[in-house]
């Protein structure tokens, strides 16, 4: 399955005597050990790209909970970043077939955290 940051869905598996039955659980997962100096959105083509970082993840976890895969779902529509001249960067996007009803944003400073 595709999983947005946030989502965890369950993996199936499928035998011709069982049928399709779940053979566990997936869960989104940054890259380990990415920090903030690791951020490069020169190399995103969405800004939902910057939730494999793993400082990103955390922070926006603390800060959405339970609603993270519904904003990263706000985005997933959209293009490349826009960099502001103190490095931080942004973009918005909105889910897709309801750009205008459903629109999200999304901002990272590197620096400040």
């Amino acid at each position: 399955p595709y999983l947005l940051p946030g989502d965890k869905k369950p993996a199936l598996q499928w035998s011709p005597t069982d049928g399709l039955t779940i053979s566990g659980n997936l869960s989104y997962m940054p890259e380990p050990g990415t920090d903030w100096k690791d951020i490069d959105p020169e190399k995103y083509q969405n800004i939902i790209d910057a939730f494999h970082n793993e400082a990103v993840y955390r922070l926006a976890e603390t800060l959405l909970g339970k609603d993270m895969p519904d904003m990263a779902t706000s985005l997933l529509v959209g293009g490349g970043t826009e960099k502001t001249a103190s490095g931080a960067f942004y973009a918005s996007g909105c889910v897709p077939h309801d750009c205008g009803g459903n629109d999200g944003f999304m901002a990272v400073d590197p620096a400040k955290h």
